[in-house]
């Protein structure tokens, strides 16, 4: 495990904090480890969350639950917000972090919450949901470019009411997918969506080594469709 020690601390960890995406040297379903450890924005706060392991972000997190209890779980559904709250308790007790937030939002939280409410607070908000199947990619796009037509013929473009037409649009797909595939192609993916102290937003997921800045509805509902929960993040050293 690479430490952070003097003068070696930012050599250890090579980090450019870019639009370049990081992702585990290994496969061990951490979309959501990942997508949180690129929405931090500063070396200081990647170490601190990765416990100083620099090659290996993730490693510290994963060996937490690296027990035969967690293991079927873990295989078969991933790894979950209270496996993240008890790494982030961790962080905290051993004085790695002074303080953390991971609040789950309401219930029905849906993209329309993020991008109609006209709050511009910065805000790191980690999203679960479904991974889009591609096969249903074109039925998303028809319902979009439904949704995008209804808008032009309605009056004058205001953002908000054109990204409330999309939301519903997305919301609206969502309930399609659900019924249109099988409860085993159903694939429970993390990605985060950050607001930044300047208004600006930015898509992290981890998974398609995707970074997109200032995405639209549209960007998101190609990677995530069906949000069954969504959780505030923010770290404090």
């Amino acid at each position: 495990m690479i430490r952070d020690e003097g003068s070696k601390l930012k050599m250890d960890y090579n980090l450019i904090i870019d639009s370049s995406i990081v992702r585990s040297p290994i496969s061990d379903n951490t979309c959501m480890f990942y997508a949180l450890y690129n929405s931090l924005r500063t070396t200081e706060l990647r170490i601190a969350f990765s416990d100083g392991n620099g090659y290996h972000p993730s490693l510290v997190f994963t060996n937490m639950f690296n027990q035969v209890k967690y293991l079927e779980r873990i295989q078969n559904e991933g790894y979950t917000s209270e496996d993240m709250r008890l790494y982030l308790l961790y962080l905290r007790d051993i004085g790695r972090i002074k303080r953390f937030v991971w609040a789950p939002l309401k219930k029905d939280w849906q993209l329309s919450a993020f991008f109609c409410s006209g709050d511009k607070r910065p805000v790191t908000i980690l999203i679960f949901a479904h991974a889009t199947v591609s096969t249903m990619r074109e039925t998303f796009k028809k319902k979009i470019k439904s949704a995008k037509k209804s808008i032009s013929t309605g009056g004058p473009l205001h953002s908000t009411r054109a990204n409330l037409a999309l939301a519903r649009a997305h919301e609206n797909f969502s309930d399609y997918f659900l019924k249109k595939i099988s409860h085993d192609d159903l694939y429970s993916h993390g990605a985060v969506l950050k607001r930044h102290d300047t208004g600006e937003v930015t898509f992290y997921d981890t998974s398609r080594r995707l970074v997109k800045e200032n995405p639209t509805i549209e960007d998101i509902g190609w990677n995530l469709v069906a949000i069954f929960k969504a959780y505030k993040f923010e770290l404090n050293l």
